[in-house]
């Protein structure tokens, strides 16, 4: 047993490197369009530096608990370390938006080592009497960082640098592995076969999925490339679950799903991170569109986190007495009446007018999140919730990753349409070809030498078509995730009804 002073700084390596996940996964969007402006980076690439990291946790979470069973906690959360230090620095020094891109996608497998790792070296670190607390406080200080991450990544691209959102985490990566690598000992590991089949074709179907969502547009839908993706992507998976039958350790155990619980929270907790992914868009539609500077966007976009710190205490209160189905089915109501808000007051500068919907975002999150994880992760037995909390985890990260996909095409889409509907029923511009204007399209706030072609009176237009199709795909897109918000508060109202707090306090008394 380690003494009370190692325990203590193993807590704090670990709990530091959750925050690093957590904070990375906020930090960013914000400074989009200085990067964007800085590396040069078209539109169409942008969605990239988010979606990279997601696809790249998605991929090895599983991955990385796997391995920290057969080989040890400690040394895959040091090597999860290694990666995230080494990725962060590469994207500090980035010259180009590839440079910045693969970055990301390490981050995202460092962060994919650490996380599975960090439970279960506080598992092995803290008594059964001390593991409750330890495990509060790494995720309460994960959740201040999450919150927080919009404000210190607007805060260092307005004042420094956004490069300064990936050389921070170098040097805490540094002292987490030292830390980690003094107080505490090897980890206990188990000879479970690694399955590498399931590995590829999970990973192999998860990139082709994604890139056919993210580049159908440009590529077009029906164009070979895109059909060949689609192909790929159900061979793929197909694979996938042929693969895992009849195998004592698969990579993704599709006999889980069986469970309605189980099916029912992965389903919701797929949505839920895809409704998440909107956060990168408003910080993208507040400094575009509304004009806000990056730190007054980091301060509006934190409105739609904090709750998230205050009401998941209060979602896990009503979970423990009445059941996961309260409170998800009030999140989802929450975010739908969010979404419905923005749609109607998207286009305000009025900061007091968007408080509303992104307090009700950041609660609605908190009130599904506690109690959906706490249902889900329970309802697999025992001897199963190691690989259930890996496929919880890929489902969760692949909504971020679809989510990014699908909202970013919405509003290209919607935007494109509505700005060539404007250009054609205005007597000065309905000759122009409106195809011309993709590019303008991706690049407001527009320069005025990209309109140098066209009569003052047609750059007026032209502008004046540019704010109003922003404001419409913005709306667009908050629409497409009300339609989403109403099938999950039904869906969980109907899946989450087979839950029973009175058989988990049972079941958990006797596994005691």
């Amino acid at each position: 047993m380690i003494e009370t002073k190692r325990r203590l700084i193993a807590l704090i390596s670990i709990t530091s490197a959750i925050a690093m996940i957590f904070l990375d996964s906020t930090i960013l969007p914000i400074a989009l369009p200085t990067i964007q402006k800085d590396l040069n980076i078209p539109q169409g690439v942008l969605q990239w530096i988010i979606n990279a990291y997601t696809l790249g946790m998605a991929t090895f979470v599983i991955t990385g608990g796997k391995l920290g069973d057969r080989f040890g906690h400690r040394k895959i959360f040091c090597l999860g370390m290694c990666l995230f230090a080494f990725s962060s620095l590469i994207g500090g020094f980035a010259p180009s938006m590839m440079f910045l891109i693969y970055s990301r996608t390490l981050q995202g497998i460092g962060a994919a080592f650490m996380s599975p790792s960090a439970m279960a070296l506080i598992l092995e670190t803290f008594p059964p009497s001390q593991r409750g607390r330890a495990i509060g406080l790494s995720v309460s200080i994960g959740s201040l960082f999450l919150s927080i991450g919009p404000f210190i990544g607007g805060f260092f691209t307005q004042v420094w640098s956004w490069r300064l959102a990936f050389f921070v985490n170098v040097p805490i990566a540094i002292a987490g592995i030292f830390s980690m690598m003094y107080s505490i000992p090897k980890s206990k590991i188990t000879k479970k076969p690694f399955d590498i089949p399931g590995f590829l074709a999970l990973f192999s179907g998860l990139f082709c999925f994604i890139l056919l969502l993210m580049q159908a547009r440009e590529w077009g839908i029906m164009s070979p490339i895109i059909i060949l993706l689609f192909f790929l992507t159900c061979v793929f998976f197909a694979l996938l679950y042929y693969t895992s039958k009849g195998k004592d350790h698969p990579f993704i155990d599709f006999s889980l799903y069986r469970d309605k619980i189980y099916f029912g929270g992965s389903v919701l907790i797929f949505c839920t991170q895809f409704f998440l992914m909107m956060t990168v868009f408003w910080a993208l539609y507040f400094q575009r569109v509304l004009s806000y500077s990056p730190v007054e966007a980091g301060l509006l976009t934190l409105i739609s986190t904090l709750p998230i710190m205050f009401f998941a205490t209060f979602s896990g209160y009503l979970m423990d007495r009445v059941g996961p189905k309260i409170p998800v089915s009030l999140g989802f109501f929450m975010l739908s009446i969010s979404f419905i808000w923005f749609m109607f007051f998207n286009h305000s500068v009025h900061v007091f007018y968007l408080l509303p919907a992104l307090f009700l975002f950041g609660t609605g999150i908190s009130f599904i999140m506690t109690a959906l994880s706490t249902a889900t992760l329970s309802s697999a037995s025992p001897n199963a919730r190691g690989i259930a909390t890996g496929m919880y985890n890929t489902i969760r990260f692949s909504g971020a990753t679809v989510g990014v996909a699908v909202i970013s095409g919405a509003i290209s889409q919607a935007k494109f349409f509505r700005f060539r509907e404007l250009i054609k029923s205005n007597s000065l511009t309905k000759n122009i070809y409106s195809s011309q204007f993709k590019e303008i399209l991706s690049e407001y706030p527009v320069d005025q030498n990209m309109l140098s072609a066209y009569s003052h009176e047609q750059g007026l237009v032209i502008k004046q078509s540019l704010i109003s199709s922003s404001v419409f795909g913005f709306a667009f897109a908050n629409f497409v995730c009300l339609v989403l918000a109403i099938f999950c508060l039904f869906f969980s109202i109907y899946y989450l009804r087979f839950f029973s707090p009175k058989k988990l306090a049972n079941e958990l008394e006797n596994n005691i």
